[in-house]
């Protein structure tokens, strides 16, 4: 017999494993494999003589995972993520469709503004947007092109500097008006601020980073949490707050007069925004298409910006 390349079980044992182990069923693993309870407990069974240990405590009517079961139960649903995103990247390569990471706050603040461009430019080419506040796992989202914030070195992955940000507090008019002017950021303790959560640590930056960029060390007394950039913005926008303020992000509201910056103090984070796209898998036609003009509108802004 030829040996197998990689030294795990048989596949098949595994996909009756991770089928039980997230369902904690072999019934219901059964039905959604479309086998029989006993031929997935004859694979458990296998797969457990392989392995030399017991994957499962079986209590009556019940299964539970045992400490050796949720290691390889944990490594293979990472597994079998990242395959689904390759075989979804497969598919979206060959059907001529582009898909596109980044975060809610990017897409509609300062993608979406931009895109009436490219489809006036590209309308053959499809774009489909994956869009998660978590932090992006480029490979198993299956993405041909993501927008990150961060340092630009990510394991695996090529990536493009697109451009930098400046951050300050930013408020309503109405509200600056109410409770101005303010000189000094520590007077930003007595002041509601509007913070965003469930945004990874990496990918963003919060209140206690910018006071600590601006060498203040108070803390704010009244916080109000937001799982949205979009909708924090649009608080500090009905006067509700204020927001920490992406230039990026806010400018256009700052132009049309919706927000003014209400303190002189300014964060500018060592991290800026990347274009990421996988090493060693070449871009689709459509996909370079996409990334040249995502690169192009980069460079735009940034010639805004310094003028």
């Amino acid at each position: 017999m030829s040996k197998r390349p990689y030294d795990i079980p048989s596949l098949t044992a595994l996909a009756a494993f991770e089928a039980s182990a997230r369902n904690l069923s072999f019934k219901l693993a059964a039905v959604e494999l479309n086998v029989t309870a006993p031929a997935i407990s004859r694979q458990i069974k296998l797969l457990e003589q392989d392995l030399g240990c017991t994957l499962f405590y079986r209590r009556h009517r019940q299964v539970q995972l045992t400490p050796d079961g949720m290691v390889l139960f944990e490594a293979l649903a990472e597994s079998f993520t990242t395959i689904a995103g390759a075989a979804q990247a497969v598919r979206t390569t060959s059907s001529g469709q582009v898909r596109v990471g980044t975060t809610n706050a990017f897409v509609s603040l300062w993608l979406m503004p931009r895109l009436q461009d490219f489809w006036r430019r590209y309308p053959d080419v499809r774009l489909h947007h994956n869009i998660s506040d978590e932090a992006i796992n480029v490979t198993a989202s299956g993405s041909d092109v993501t927008i990150r914030f961060g340092a630009g070195q990510w394991a695996g992955m090529d990536s493009q500097y697109l451009f930098g940000d400046r951050i300050y507090a930013a408020c309503s008019p109405a509200y600056a008006e109410r409770n101005g002017p303010l000189v000094d950021a520590e007077q930003l303790a007595d002041h509601t601020l509007l913070e965003i959560t469930n945004i990874s640590a990496e990918d963003w930056a919060g209140w206690p980073d910018w006071f600590r960029a601006v060498g203040v060390s108070t803390r704010a007394r009244e916080l109000r949490y937001f799982d949205s950039y979009g909708v924090a913005v649009q608080a500090a926008i009905d006067g509700l707050g204020i927001v920490m303020g992406w230039h990026s992000l806010i400018g256009p509201a700052v132009t049309d007069g919706k927000l003014v910056q209400i303190l002189p103090h300014i964060m500018t984070p060592d991290n800026a925004f990347y274009m990421v796209t996988r090493q060693h898998r070449p871009l689709s036609a459509e996909a370079k298409t996409f990334a040249d003009w995502l690169q192009e509108q980069a460079a735009r802004y940034c010639s805004k910006v310094t003028d």
